[in-house]
């Protein structure tokens, strides 16, 4: 019988628990990481290595695309799907012509991008926070 690896349980654990912001910049750093690997695996010439993870990368961008709401905010939507169609765009280009510098260029959008989120998560949680009770009684 093969017992279930606790690191993969902890995993699994983070994502279900996580709220819709974490989980965003539970994305991004995924896509940040497969971005820099593949430019590990890029000067090294391991090609197979720079494919996998730049396809894991560009499956997270895709990912990101489809779970746009359109309807809370179709501008700003739109022009995230453009945003992250180009990135995608740029690891394909990376990838077929090992091109690094469209490596760097994606991971420093991907960091700006999941800076920007970060802040905003932090904004709606600090907002919300003077609204629950930290030590657990009843909300305010």
């Amino acid at each position: 019988m093969v017992l279930p690896n606790a690191y993969t349980q902890y995993q699994e654990s983070q994502v279900l628990t996580a709220s819709r912001g974490k989980l965003l910049l539970m994305a991004y750093d995924g896509a940040i990481r497969f971005v820099r690997q593949a430019q590990a695996h890029m000067e090294t010439q391991a090609y197979e290595g720079q494919n996998t993870c730049l396809t894991k990368a560009q499956r997270i961008l895709l990912e990101l695309m489809y779970t746009l709401d359109h309807q809370a905010d179709p501008d700003l939507a739109h022009r995230l799907t453009l945003l992250y169609e180009y990135l995608f765009n740029r690891l394909i280009e990376a990838n077929v012509s090992d091109d690094i510098n469209a490596l760097r260029e994606v991971e420093a959008s991907l960091l700006n991008l999941r800076a920007a989120w970060a802040d905003a998560d932090r904004q709606l949680t600090s907002a919300s926070l003077p609204t629950m009770d930290l030590v657990g009684s009843h909300a305010r």
